[in-house]
């Protein structure tokens, strides 16, 4: 039987004992949600306050936002009731996450700073958003060892 990575205090968390989680489950598991709402956060200061936000401030926050989730994700790990240092490999773990949220921030809000890259379009984050979570989400570890 799989272990299960386990989230504290009211993080995310999978049900100890199952064989695998649902794909909803896994899909949810992509991104933390404290990073979700900084970028939300961050979008919504500046929409009101910039009609086209300058591009270096986008790229700054967008950096930010990816070092929160390597480290919002690497703490929730490694906190986990049975994290094991000697035997559970996170990193790829962190590095998937890290990716969701660069892919979730290139499909919302018209790109964020990608929509600063010449011949970008916001359809092709949308794309990306999609077809991320319907190939990623199934096949997540749920096992970390």
């Amino acid at each position: 039987m799989a272990t299960i990575v386990r989230y504290p205090k009211g993080g995310r968390s999978l049900t100890k004992g199952a064989d695998s989680t649902t794909y909803v489950d896994k899909a949810k598991a992509l991104v933390p949600a404290a990073v979700v709402s900084f970028w939300i956060v961050f979008m919504a200061l500046i929409k009101p306050e910039a009609t086209n936000p300058s591009a270096s401030l986008l790229w700054i926050v967008f950096v930010v936002g990816l070092v929160g989730t390597w480290l919002v994700e690497n703490k929730n790990l490694k906190e986990a009731p049975n994290y094991d240092p000697k035997k559970d490999k996170v990193t790829g773990q962190i590095v998937l996450t890290s990716i969701s949220f660069a892919v979730w921030v290139a499909g919302l809000d018209g790109g964020g700073p990608f929509a600063t890259i010449p011949g970008y379009l916001p359809l092709y984050g949308q794309i990306a958003v999609a077809a991320w979570t319907v190939l990623l989400a199934p096949n997540i570890p749920v096992n970390r060892r």
